[in-house]
């Protein structure tokens, strides 16, 4: 037997406050959510980053964006991948790792890659 359920608005941006909080506490990680959820709630990419920023790791940092640079790659929606490719750039452009090492050779494959997309 299906019962079929009807969320309101409000509960449905309280459910995603949530998911926003623990990903920024690190009680969820990007890869927990689905890729069409992600996509369509570009919060969920800036929580993430914002919890590795605070951790100071690179390798998280780097981690969060080649997940929304996937995500990027598999978007059929215009509007949608060009929004997510400023944020894609703006993080990238304002991280607090420039000048690490490993940032720095995934910032020059990237910015390789964004070019590709772009044309």
């Amino acid at each position: 037997m299906r019962i079929k359920i009807k969320l309101k608005e409000s509960t449905i941006r309280r459910n995603l406050h949530k998911i926003e909080i623990m990903l920024l506490y690190s009680k969820l990680s990007l890869t927990d959510i689905s890729h069409c959820q992600r996509i369509n709630n570009k919060n969920f990419y800036i929580m993430a980053l914002r919890a590795a920023r605070i951790k100071r790791n690179s390798d998280n940092y780097i981690k969060c964006l080649k997940i929304l640079e996937n995500d990027i790659i598999a978007c059929n929606d215009d509007q949608l991948k060009n929004k997510l490719i400023r944020l894609l750039n703006d993080y990238i452009i304002f991280a607090p790792y420039n000048g690490d090492e490993k940032f720095e050779l995934y910032k020059k494959h990237t910015e390789k890659d964004l070019l590709l997309q772009l044309l």
